[in-house]
């Protein structure tokens, strides 16, 4: 009998607990005595597991790792590399068209851009690697009863670039003091990014034509580039989200450098002159700038959604598509056929579109 009252009292006191003491761990006692009630400092049940606030901001990520396609396009200045020669009784060489800019009678062939991002390492210094390989070609034959031609051209172009260390700092557009601007362009979940840095960059780029007929060459051209340089970076990211997973994205980029810029330019042919062979060779020490501009959409979803909720997202798949174009001044091949030879600081152009995959740890 004393043990059933001492059941019905416990069970009354628990009932009479208050909602915000539910959570309390009850003590029973033997009959007369008093309740004791266990309760921890901040609240709570001091027994019960703690529980996992899914607010808490997940750590930034410490490596970023890209891999995907980029299919960037090279322009130079080549009228002075233009391919010269008499068509003659041959009219091969008329139907093969060899002249203008054979560059933009053939595509580049993408290669694998590699990029590798070790940022937030809590210093808020980032360093980064990226590799682009490009190349392209073009051939023609044409035979006829009274002469055949054969052309030739190809041009290969590869990148080196290496951000040894760079400073950053991120903005949320609702930390800049409520600017009515940003809130009536809804921009205050956008976030910005600056950083400046040293950066190595490394350009080997050729490029090489030919007319034959037969065994005998009738106009060649060919064009080498290196540059290997060192000096300062600066980057303005912003990103502005359009949904939970959707967002579109922009990166700018100026950078100078310093390096030892060799270029040399051969070219051989016949004109309303008659026979030429042009030789043009310049190595120097060069100050170099150049500029980079990204945007397109970008696309960020945890890899274990469930999971994301109790303990932060965790690994993170990260997919971009968008436009590229960068411009590296004097890096353009040297113009040396007649008429349009010269020592000048033509620039290089890459245009087109990336598409890139990665894992944010």
């Amino acid at each position: 009998m004393p043990g059933r009252l001492t059941a019905l009292l416990v069970a009354a006191a628990l009932l009479a607990c208050p909602r915000e003491a539910a959570a309390q761990t009850a003590v029973a006692v033997p009959s007369g005595g008093v309740p004791v009630r266990l309760e921890s400092v901040g609240g709570g049940d001091p027994f019960a597991a703690a529980a996992i606030d899914p607010a808490t901001p997940r750590d930034p990520a410490v490596v970023t790792s890209n891999v995907g396609f980029s299919y960037l396009r090279p322009y130079w200045a080549t009228t002075g590399l233009n391919l010269r020669a008499a068509a003659g009784a041959n009219p091969a060489v008329t139907i093969i068209n060899p002249f203008g800019d054979l560059a933009e009678n053939f595509g580049f062939v993408p290669r694998v851009d590699l990029q590798y991002d070790a940022s937030s390492l809590g210093f808020a210094v980032a360093a980064s690697a990226q590799f682009i390989n490009l190349g392209g070609n073009l051939e023609r034959t044409v035979a006829t009863a009274a002469g055949s031609a054969d052309l030739l051209a190809t041009s290969e172009l590869t990148f080196l670039i290496v951000n040894i260390a760079e400073i950053s700092k991120s903005i949320a557009a609702a930390d800049l003091a409520g600017h009515p601007l940003f809130g009536c362009l809804a921009f205050e979940h956008d976030t910005y990014g600056f950083s400046i840095g040293t950066r190595f960059v490394s350009v080997r780029q050729t490029w090489n034509a030919s007319l034959r007929a037969g065994d005998a060459a009738l106009a060649t051209a060919a064009a080498t580039g290196t540059f290997s340089g060192l000096g300062l970076t600066t980057a303005f990211a912003s990103d502005h989200p359009c949904g939970e997973r959707w967002g579109l994205y922009s990166n700018l980029r100026g950078s100078l450098l310093i390096g030892p810029n060799n270029r040399k330019s051969v070219v051989t042919g016949a004109d309303a002159g008659g026979p030429f062979n042009n030789n043009l060779i310049e190595n120097k020490t060069d100050l170099i700038p150049a500029g980079e501009l990204e945007c397109g959409v970008r696309y960020l979803a945890p890899f274990d959604a469930r999971r994301s909720v109790q303990e932060g997202p965790g690994p993170v798949l990260s997919i971009r598509a968008g436009f590229v174009g960068q411009c590296w001044g004097k890096l353009g091949f040297l113009q040396a056929a007649p008429g349009a030879a010269r020592f000048d600081n033509r620039p290089l152009y890459l245009v087109g579109f990336t598409l890139l995959a990665g894992v944010e740890f």
